[in-house]
This record gives structure tokens, sequence and C-alpha cells, in this order.
């Protein structure tokens, strides 16, 4: 029972700050501040502050996950792997803030549902892993439906000076993003590869 309530406090977590981090992350991106009406276009000080305290936050857990277990585990992962991990994360990420100047919140989050297929298709094409095909159909089902409540919605907040253009071009950084994260989801599956000291 224990494992149960502690997966329920843990996917309840997920959501709820999945769900503020969104809200915030909108209304930084959307709204007039100052004076002049001005909208925050500094997307890799934004990327860059989340990354920073990612980090923070990742030695604090590990700090008292040693603290709790007396051990300090060895790492065999090749500090390369960690680089190009970091940097394909991180440009997803740029990809995906920038987009929210071009396109609403709704959109992105769904055009981000839709990150399964790049993971898998770069998983196949550059990691040269296999996938049964009935995984293929899930994701292509899923994607499917997604698509379909995409385009049947009405959409969110996109500020006023947005032309078409800037609407395509939200959807490339979108699509930019989703082939970032093509080549880290795969890449994080190899870090568990990795045997354990």
């Amino acid at each position: 029972m224990a494992k149960e309530v502690e997966m329920l406090i843990g996917v309840s977590g997920i959501y709820v700050f999945y769900l503020l981090y969104g809200i915030v992350q909108e209304r930084v991106t959307t709204t007039p501040f100052g004076p002049n009406g001005e909208r925050f276009d500094f997307m890799f000080f934004l990327v860059c502050l989340q990354c920073i305290l990612n980090a923070l936050f990742a030695l604090i857990v590990l700090g008292f996950n040693r603290l709790w277990t007396k051990q300090a585990p060895k790492d065999k992962v090749p500090f390369t792997e960690y680089a190009w991990i970091s940097l394909t994360y991180v440009l997803a990420m740029l990809c995906s803030n920038s987009s929210l100047q071009f396109v609403d919140y709704p959109t992105q989050v769904l055009g981000k549902s839709c990150k399964p297929i790049p993971v898998m298709l770069m998983g196949a094409l550059v990691y040269g892993r296999s996938y049964n095909w009935r995984k293929w159909m899930c994701v292509l089902l899923i994607t499917a439906g997604i698509a379909l409540f995409m385009f049947k919605s009405k959409g969110g907040a996109v500020a006023d000076d947005v032309t078409p253009w800037g609407v395509m071009w939200g959807y490339a950084l979108l699509l930019a993003s989703l082939a970032f994260d093509g080549l880290t989801g795969p890449a994080q599956e190899r870090l568990y590869e990795v045997p354990a000291s």
C-alpha cells in the first residue's frame, strides 16, 4: 500500500507543479510589462535560469540522498553523454519557450505531447533502437488523438501583434523543439544501461 500512496503523491505533484509552471510561463511570455507594455523576450536567460535552478535542486536531493543512504554511488557515465543530453535539452527548452511568443500555451502543450514520435524515430534512426509494432501503433493513435483535439480547439492567449508568419515561426520552433527532444530521450535511456558500481 505504501508504494501506491507514494506513486499517487508523485503523480499529483507532477500534475500540480506542471500546471503551475504552465500558468506562470504563459503569463511571463504573453503579459505586457512596464510603462511601454513590452513583452518578455529573453528566452535564453529564462532557460539558463531554469537549468541552474534544476541543477541546484538536483544537488540538494543528491546531498539528502547521500545523508540518508550513507553512501555515494560511483558514476560511470562519460561526461560527453551528460554534455550531449544537456545541449539537446537546452536547445529543446529554448525553442519551446521561444514558441510561446508566437503560439498560445495550449497549442505548445499539445504540440509537445507528440514527443513520443520524434523520440522513437530518433531512437531508431540515430541510436539503432527497435520498437515493436504495438508501441508504434499506440504512439500513432495517441498523436492522432492529440492532433484532432488541437485542430478542434479554439486556442488560448496569443499576443495581438503576432502575424500569420509569426504563428508559422512558432510552429517551426515547436517542430525544432520536438526534434531536439527526439535526440534527448534516447540519449537519456542510454544512461540507464550503464552498469552501476
